[in-house]
Order: structure tokens, then C-alpha cells, then sequence
């Protein structure tokens, strides 16, 4: 306390400091110390085919968030995305297979992922709130196991559909249809 100007010393300025410290804890909703996530990609994704690939589910674990490795992991495979940095934002993130992996029919799913320009879909086990359902979709007969490493599974879902309809890997403001009634596929 030698060094410390005698200003700074004061009870009444450490009151202060704690004051501001303590305001600023309960009025900002950043916390102090942010989460932090590891920055391993799967070597899963060092096998995406060629076109577009879906990240199953969008919402984290049933939640309103999306993870973030999304992102970290297409600066390896280096393929167009169907998503945005929020969960909603777009047609196909608001699409029911898309934001929870909870799908009546996954052919038509897989049907509409082509529609979209979309060639695979990576599957997330540690990302879904349920187990079970990582295993409807990976027991799919119609699709094509291309890697799994325990967490993510790459799943091929065919080749891009050519019959004449537009596509566009984010679908825009038409997609509006799918915020009313999730299941549509934006795409059609």
C-alpha cells in the first residue's frame, strides 16, 4: 500500500469500485467471464461432398441458441451453408427437420435438402436434447452413412434436384409459409 496514492487507498473508494462492479454485474447481460467452446473440428468433415450441407439440429440441445461450431467447422469443409448466425432467421432454420431434427419423413426431408442445393447433413448426438432421435435419422434405409465418429454423423442425401424448380441454398422472404406451419419445406 506504499505505492498507492493515498486517493486510491480509501475505504471510501473501494466502496465505490464494489459498487460499480456489482451494478455492473446485475444490469449487463454479458457475463464477466464468457463461455468459451473447444476449437476441434470432427475429422468427419474432412469428407463433405461437393454442394451444400445442412447442421442437424440448429437449436442447441432444444434451446433458442445455435452452436457456434457450425461455423468453425466450414473452414474445413469449405461448403455452402444453409443457416444464419441466429436460429430463425432464415426459411430453412425455422424448418422443423432443421431446428429440432424432429422429422415425420425424413425421405421428404432429404427431398427438400436437395431442392435447397443441400447434398448432406451433418448430424450432432451431443447437440440434440434426445438420443432417440439421432438414431431415426441415422437408421434411415434411403440415406448414406459417409462418416461417423461417434458425435457428428455425415449423411449423404443424393444429389442435387435438377427438375426445373428454382432453388437457392437460403431461401428469403418467400419462406414465409414455414413460420406458420414448420414442416413446409421452404424451398417448395
Amino acid at each position: 500500500l506504499d505505492r498507492v496514492p493515498a486517493r486510491l487507498a480509501s475505504p471510501g473508494a473501494a466502496a465505490i469500485l464494489t459498487l460499480a462492479l456489482v451494478e455492473r454485474g446485475l444490469t449487463n447481460p454479458i457475463p464477466l467471464v464468457l463461455p468459451t467452446a473447444p476449437a476441434r473440428v470432427s475429422a468427419v468433415y474432412d469428407q463433405v461432398p461437393e454442394g451444400g450441407l445442412v447442421e442437424l439440429p440448429r437449436a442447441h440441445q432444444g434451446g433458442d441458441g445455435a452452436h457456434g461450431g457450425v461455423f468453425l467447422a466450414q473452414t474445413v469443409h469449405q461448403r455452402p451453408l444453409g443457416v444464419a448466425i441466429n436460429v430463425g432467421t432464415t426459411g430453412l432454420d425455422r424448418y422443423a427437420p432443421v431446428l429440432d431434427a424432429r422429422s415425420g419423413t425424413w425421405t421428404g426431408a432429404a427431398y427438400c435438402f436437395r431442392m435447397g442445393g443441400f447434398t448432406s447433413v451433418a448430424l450432432h448426438r451431443s447437440w440434440l436434447r434426445d438420443e432417440e432421435l439421432a438414431e431415426t435419422l441415422v437408421g434411415e434405409p434411403s440415406f448414406e452413412i459417409l462418416a461417423d465418429d461417434g458425435d457428428v454423423v455425415l449423411i449423404a442425401v443424393g444429389p442435387v434436384e435438377t427438375s426445373g424448380r428454382t432453388r437457392a441454398l437460403v431461401p428469403g422472404d418467400s419462406a414465409t409459409q414455414v413460420r406458420r406451419r414448420p414442416s413446409v419445406c421452404p424451398f417448395e
